[in-house]
């Protein structure tokens, strides 16, 4: 479930508070937000630290402006992920599969919205994403959520369950003069069954754009930082750590990299 103010550590609230006072951007448009909805789009992640996130977001600003939540930049998300029994999902993401999709119903506290989401990485390398408005808040999943989700994927959806919770902090900005969003994931959390796991030491950047290119300012920059892509899924680093059994194959880079961050 959501995190509620009273749940936050100080650590994380610092942390969020910090970068609103240094960073504050200017409120994006409804109108502009709407034209960069890129529910097709192309995809490239970069993991840094959290301390090199100042740095970009000053570099960022003149470029771009900032998606509100509320009051706040900084918005709280909380997703379901569902797989199968055999973890078909991340199997898929492992074997490098083409079509592969993602199931999840997220949640925006903030806003009070739920969504049911179908994720799909298609044969040319883009993303797609199919998406239903559910009641705020509700996991469970209907005759007609199944229907929608067999409609977008070829996931059986009889198979399949609730596997992992991730919950973190995401800051959306928009580009002013390109089609681009870039997204800076922070305090993410795992939940799955008993275990909880949280990754202090990461931040995830996604730059999302339609077409792709790669020399938009925020691309310019992350180079200019020598920060590398870094194909990188929360939802098989999630399922790594909550099944140290299954095989991670070229996965493993992943944690790897992870491990390297947080030292």
């Amino acid at each position: 479930m959501a995190r509620t103010g009273e749940d936050m550590s100080l650590v994380e609230i610092g942390r969020a508070a910090r970068l609103e006072r240094l960073h504050s951007f200017v409120p994006v448009a409804p109108e502009v937000l709407k034209e960069c909805s890129l529910l097709r789009r192309t995809d490239t992640k970069f993991a840094v630290r959290p301390e090199q996130v100042p740095a970009l977001l000053r570099s960022l600003k003149p470029d771009y402006g900032v998606l509100k939540a509320s009051e706040a930049s900084f918005a709280e998300y909380e997703t379901l992920y569902f797989d199968t029994s055999s973890l078909r999902c991340y199997h898929d993401h492992r074997r490098e599969r083409r079509a592969r999709h993602k199931v999840r119903i997220r949640h925006y506290p903030d806003r009070e919205l739920s969504y049911l989401e179908v994720k799909t990485k298609t044969n040319g390398s883009l993303t797609l994403k199919h998406r239903k408005q559910k009641t705020y808040a509700d996991n469970s999943m209907s005759a007609e959520d199944w229907t929608f989700v067999g409609a977008n994927s070829d996931l059986p959806p009889d198979a399949l369950t609730p596997r992992l919770w991730i919950g973190f902090r995401r800051l959306t900005l928009v580009g002013f003069e390109v089609k681009e969003r870039i997204t800076i994931d922070l305090d993410i959390v795992f939940r799955s069954g008993k275990l909880e796991r949280c990754l202090p030491g990461v931040a995830i950047v996604e730059v999302k754009q339609q077409p792709y290119c790669s020399r938009t300012p925020a691309m310019l920059t992350l180079r200019s930082a020598g920060i590398r892509r870094a194909p990188i899924s929360k939802y098989c680093i999630g399922t790594m750590m909550a099944h140290s059994d299954i095989r991670f194959g070229a996965l493993s880079r992943m944690l790897k990299l992870i491990e390297r961050l947080q030292r």
